[in-house]
Parts: structure tokens; sequence; C-alpha cells
């Protein structure tokens, strides 16, 4: 923040208060304002226009010297010596024979500029910068002003011989001057940069001048003469639609220039010299910006249902077509950078057509930034077979950027397509696992793009392109488990999916969508934008629990390390989908939505295998207590009703599994769990003695099982030093009331076992 900003903010800030400043403050204040706003517009104006300013100056400088200083300095000095006034004119002739001389360095510096073009320039291009006029009117200043000192002896004389000397004087600063300016103007007409610069320079020129043009014919026309077209939209400029028609031609200069800027990229890739490629790619995004600009509402968008025309665009076409072919040339050639440079100039056409006006309320598809995408999309799948994985993962970095951005300029249609692109480069890593890093990038962008997509604030319905990014996702999924072996050490799957599932990865999936979620819960009741997220949220969570149950036993039966991801993705969108039922943002309707979805979500736990071999695999994720945290933190939240359903699922989770042998003792852990829940009134309808005596009957849990927990149990209940550092079910245990939880154990390890009830209890210390 400058100064002058701070100040008005304080002056706002002041002047909010109710006791209002002194006078004097005020004044001061407002002069330190003044001060700085005019000590900054002074800066702006001394980095844009420095050269004329001392331009300026020195010719100020010279007037003030010619016409004052000279005629004072005359009277003051009086006449010269008669004998003097040979060798001064001597030596004025001298200087400027010698300047005439040197204005042939001038001449040299075109030559060379003209000898170092010729070979690497088309001849038209040659030719516009070949005559340059800036570098000949320096010849001929230097020739010119070299003149004027020589014939400055002509006109010296005994009483008049100061001005000759000061106007010799200050011609002989302005040559070297222009010397300078000609070795400048000279490395600048042989610098590609430059050249696309002036090639984009004068594109902008010749756009504003038929901009102009066609402002001044689309005002000035009657309303009468506009046709009546029924499949355009009022607000479409078709005058001046009809004045381009009528002049085809006035895109020839940015044709060529077009022509130019690509030929330059392809010939300094090919030396390497990727600094001119950068320039020439964006010249290429400069000149489309300003055709763009220049035509205004005369675009047409395609309805899927009438063909017109108006739908192509010439230059945008050809310009695609030639970056499709310079790309293919890259990838057979093996050039990663040129490569990904042209990759980077697709994305960013298509980024700026996403700015056309079609000029109706009814468009909601950018159809110029369609076509774009596609031959993104395109070209990168021509990189496939050629082991590329660094510009996959660079090309499908750009697809993503593109559908975020389409999802914020409301395009929806394309938001499918694009991901449906994204997930078959995503499979290169199934296929080929030296190249799974693609498959971490592409799933990574899906994850991003589902979260663009339900912070999207857009009126529109985005069911469709959430259910079809989230169908990519589950497809993905599914053939990186099912096709890849999962290594015990590298963990290959939880890499692979982590952009969605990783709980550890704040940028990855479910940490967004929990930081996304207390934004939600901080908004007011008349919250707008937040109804809108909520709204997709529900539109996202439709169904939500049958891909994840299918791939949850798909990863269970492969015993894929991914089970643990998957059960804490769960329980985390369960927490916040309940969460969200609860906020003062949300819709009645999308509560109850909500609930019913978060309830069916963590009910996909309950499609778990509990056989004794699935069982063992499973007890290494300690579900119970991944249950027993979201049961917690649901009931932290005032979400009772969801609550209640995990502790259920605790229940039953605890003699399912728990009526195995697995060295985990998941059973005794389960029931410690579902101890601490059942001490909450609102969930002892879920925990009761009665629903753990049916899930027992149910699942037939060995008696020798039953009688170890129940003794442990026991121990556990005795009167104990809790360390208060240790996580999960045991600190919470140390926080609970010790008789309350002491008389719940008990009671639990009775009704397990009620023929050892009588025995004597272990005595159990920590320390």
């Amino acid at each position: 923040m400058s100064n002058a900003e701070s100040i008005e903010s304080s002056d706002r800030q002041t002047a909010g208060s109710k006791a209002s400043p002194p006078a004097g403050l005020s004044l001061f204040n407002r002069g330190r304002r003044a001060y700085y706003v005019g000590l900054n517009r002074a800066i702006r104006t001394w980095n844009v226009w420095w050269h004329v300013i001392l331009a300026l100056a020195a010719l100020c400088v010279m007037a003030v010297t010619l016409t004052y200083w000279a005629p004072a300095l005359q009277l003051a000095v009086g006449e010269i010596q008669s004998g003097r006034l040979a060798p001064l004119q001597t030596l004025l002739v001298t200087i400027g024979g010698s300047f005439i001389g040197a204005t042939a360095i001038v001449s040299a510096m075109l030559m060379y500029a003209l000898q170092v073009n010729v070979e690497r320039m088309p001849h038209k291009l040659f030719r516009r910068l070949s005559t340059d006029r800036k570098i000949l009117l320096a010849f001929v200043g230097t020739f010119s002003l070299a003149a004027l000192v020589s014939a400055l002896s002509m006109v010296v004389t005994q009483q008049d011989f100061v001005l000759p000397l000061f106007t010799a004087f200050w011609a002989s600063v302005l040559i070297l001057v222009l010397f300078g300016f000609a070795y400048r103007r000279t490395l600048d007409l042989v610098s590609p940069n430059f050249q696309l610069l002036f090639l984009v320079k004068e594109v902008e020129r010749e756009f504003a001048r038929w901009g102009k043009h066609a402002d001044r014919i689309s005002r000035s026309a009657p309303a009468s003469s506009r046709p009546d077209d029924a499949s355009m939209s009022s607000s479409l400029d078709v005058v001046r639609i009809q004045f381009f028609q009528n002049f085809p031609h006035w895109t020839q200069r940015a044709d060529e220039a077009l022509f130019y800027a690509l030929s330059f990229a392809s010939r300094y890739a090919q030396k390497g010299d990727y600094g001119v490629v950068t320039s020439s790619y964006s010249a290429v995004v400069a000149i489309h910006a300003f055709y763009l600009k220049a035509k205004g509402r005369t675009f047409v968008a395609a309805n899927g249902f009438l063909d017109s025309p108006l739908i192509s665009d010439a230059l945008l076409s050809d310009t695609l077509e030639s970056l499709r072919q310079i790309h293919r040339e890259a990838v057979t050639q093996g050039n990663e950078r040129f490569i990904e440079a042209t990759l980077q100039v697709m994305a960013n056409l298509a980024e700026l057509y996403l700015s056309i006006d079609y000029a109706s309320p009814y468009v909601t598809g950018k159809t110029h930034a369609n076509l774009a995408a596609h031959y993104l999309a395109d070209s990168i799948k021509e990189v496939i077979p050629h082991n590329r994985p660094d510009v996959l993962m660079k090309g499908v970095r750009l697809l993503g950027r593109h559908a975020r951005l389409c999802s914020a300029n409301g395009d929806k249609d394309n938001i499918s397509q694009l991901s449906e692109r994204i997930s078959e480069i995503a499979l290169v890593g199934v296929v080929r696992q030296d190249q799974m890093p693609v498959t971490v990038s592409a799933v990574g962008e899906l994850a991003k793009l589902t979260l663009g997509l339900l912070q999207s604030t857009s009126k529109q319905d985005l069911r469709f392109p959430l259910l079809e990014v989230r169908r990519d996702i589950q497809r993905v999924a599914m053939l990186v488990v099912e096709r890849t072996k999962d290594e015990l050490l590298g963990n290959r799957h939880s890499h692979a999916l982590g952009g969605v599932y990783s709980p550890m990865d704040p940028v990855a999936f479910p940490g967004m969508l929990i930081t996304l979620a207390k934004q939600l819960l901080n908004a007011e009741e008349d919250d707008q934008a937040a109804q809108q997220i909520i709204r997709n949220i529900q539109a996202w969570c439709d169904q939500l629990y049958q891909p994840q149950k299918e791939l949850l036993l798909v990863a269970t039966a492969t015993k894929s390390g991914l089970v643990f991801e998957m059960i804490y993705w769960i329980t985390t969108v369960t927490q916040v989908l309940a969460t969200l039922a609860n906020a003062k943002a949300c819709p009645p309707y999308s509560r109850e939505e909500l609930q019913k979805a978060a309830q069916w979500l963590v009910s996909t736990v309950s499609w778990l295998p509990h056989d004794e071999e699935s069982s063992k695999h499973l007890a290494n994720y300690q579900i119970h207590e991944r249950l027993f945290e979201c049961a917690m933190s649901l009931h932290a939240s005032g979400c009772d009703d969801v609550a209640e359903t995990v502790a259920g699922l605790l229940v039953s989770w605890a003699f399912r599994a728990g009526r195995h042998k697995d060295g985990w003792g998941t059973l005794e852990s389960s029931l410690y769990c579902v101890a601490v829940l059942s001490m909450r009134p609102e969930l002892q309808p879920a925990t009761s003695l009665a629903k753990l005596a049916a899930c027992m009957a149910k699942y037939q849990v060995p008696q020798d099982i039953l009688d170890r927990t129940a003794r442990d149990m026991r121990t556990e209940a005795q009167p104990q030093f809790y360390d208060r550092h240790l996580s999960g079910v045991e600190h919470a245990m140390s926080l609970e009331d010790p008789v309350k939880l002491s008389t719940t154990l008990i009671a639990i390890a009775n009704m397990l076992s009620p023929g050892t009830a009588a025995e004597p209890i272990r005595s159990k210390n920590f320390h």
C-alpha cells in the first residue's frame, strides 16, 4: 500500500469515529495526502515519459543558451583579434568535415542491420524493417548538423563569433546523441524481440483504425437498416458484422504478423533460444487480444441445432491449426521445452477466448474457447506414445486450469469433456508404472476441479458436470487399484490417488473441503453465495455412497493401503455434510438432503467384509478409532442424528470384526469406544446394552474371546492413572467421570461374559 492510500484509509477511519479530530490535524492529513498523491503521479509520469522529458529539458537549455547567454557573453567579450579569426574558421571546417565523415558510421550500422536480417527474415518483413524511418532520419540529421558546423565558418566575424560557437557546440552534442541513438536502434532492428514488438504495435494500430471505422458506422446506421434475423440476439452488432464482411481483407496485416511470429518461434526453437519462442507466442496472444477487441460483439456461438457461417472464425481457426502443426513437429523432434511452450500458448488462447461476448443471454457454452481446449487436449494426447511424463504433467495442469476457468466463467458445457480428457491422460500411469506421476497430477487436477465447481456461485445447475467429474475420478481410482500392484513401503495406490483421498496433504480434497465448510459455517442466513455453494455440495453428494462403496470393496479385496485413506475420507466428508446441514445459510430442502447423504455415505463402512482374513487385514487400520472420532465430532457439532448412525456402525463393527483373533484386540478397543459414547444421552439408543447383546448374538462371537475381553474390561474399570497425552479413545476415557465410566465398563463386561463376573479382578497399574 502506498503512502497516499494509507493516509486515505486513516482519513476514512477518522471520519467514521464519533469524536471528530481537530481541524488542524485534518488539514495536515489532507496536505500530506496531496503531497504523496502528487509524488506518485510524478514518478509514474517519469517512468513513462522520461525520454520526452529529457529531450524537452535539453531543448529548453539550448534555447536559453542561444537566446540569452550568447548575446550577453558577446557583449562581455567584445571583438576577437583578427589573427585568431582564421584559426577559428579552420577549426569549424575541420570539425564539420570530421562529422560529415563520421556519418558513414550510421550508414554502416544500417548496412549491418540489413546483412543480419536478410538471411533470417521473410522478404516482406525484411523490407518493412529495412526502411526504418528513425535510423534514416538519424542519418539525415547527423549529415545536416555536420554540414551546419562546417557552414558556420562562413558566418563567423570579429564582432559576432560567440553565437556560432555555441551553435557548433550544441550541434556537436546532437550529433553524438544521434550516433548513440543510431547504435541502439541498430541493436533493436536485429533483435527478434523488437521485431515481434514492431509487429504487435503495427497490428494494434491497424485494428484500432478498423475498430474506429466500425464504431462510427455502427453508431451512424439507422435502426431501419438493421436486418431482422430471428437467429440473432438483439444485442448482436449486426452492422459491424456487415462492415467486416464487406472488407474481408481487414485482417490481412494480422495474418501476416501471426505467420511471422509463428515462423520466429519455429526457427529459434531449433537454435535453442527459448526466450524468443516465448516472446513469439506472447505476440500471438497479444494480436488475438487486439482482434477480439476490434471485432466486438460479432461472435456467434454454436447452439447444436442451427449451423451458421458466422460461427467459424478464420483467424482463430488458422492460428490453432498452425500451432497444431508446430506442436507435431516439436513432438517429432523431441524438443520438450518447445512442446511445453506450444501447449502453454494454446492454453493462453483458450483462456483469452473465454472473454468473448456472444451477445446472447441464452449462450452457455464458449464455442471458440472449447475449440482451443479441444486442440490443447489433442496435442497433449499426441505426446503420450513418446514417453514424456514432464510434458504430460504440464499439459494436465493446463487442462485443469482451463477447466476451472470455464467453471468460473459459467461455461459448464465444456467441463465434462475436459474432465474426461484429464482422466484419459491419468490412465497413462496405469499402463506404464514409470509414468505414475502423470496420474498423480491428473488426479490432483480433478480434485481441484471438483472443488472449483463446488465453490461456483453461478446460478446454473452444475449437477451434470459435478457428477461427470466424480465419475471420472471413480473410473481412474478403480483402474489404479485393480490394474496396479500396491507396494508395502511405496504405498502406490495412496500416492496416485492422494489428490482426492490424502488425509495429510492440506491441498488435497479433504483439507480443501474442510476449509470451505468452515467458511460456509460463518456465513449469514441470507448469504446468497453460501446458499448456492451448499446447493452445489448437495448436488455433488447425490448417490455419493455408491462409487465409494465400490472402490472401498475393491481396495479391501486387493489389500490396498488405500483403505485407510478411504475410511478417513468417508468419515471426513460425512462430518462436513452433517455440519453443513446445521449451517445458518443452509436452505431447508438442502438440510434434509445433506443429512441423508451423510448417513448413507458413512453406512458404506457396513459393507466391509468381515471374514477372518479380511478382518485381520482391516484391523491394521483401526477403523473403530476413526468411527469413534467421527461420532464424537458429530456429537460436539450438534449432529446427533448422524452421530447416532455412526455409533450404531461402531457397535456393529465391534462384533463383526472382533469375533476373530486379529492380534489387535479389536473387540475390546471398540467396546471402550462404545462405552465412552454411551455416556452421551443422545447416543444411548445406539449404544445400549440391548443393542450390544443383539449384535453379539447376531455375529456369534466365540465365548473365549468374550471371556478374555470381559476380564480385560473389568481390569480397565479399576481406578488408574491415565496419561493426558494419549490419543484416541484412551485420551477420551481419561476425560470422563471415573465412577460412571467404571460402572459402564463393568456392565458391558458382565453382559459379555456373565460366567466370569465372580472371578477376582486382576490389578493393572499405569505409571
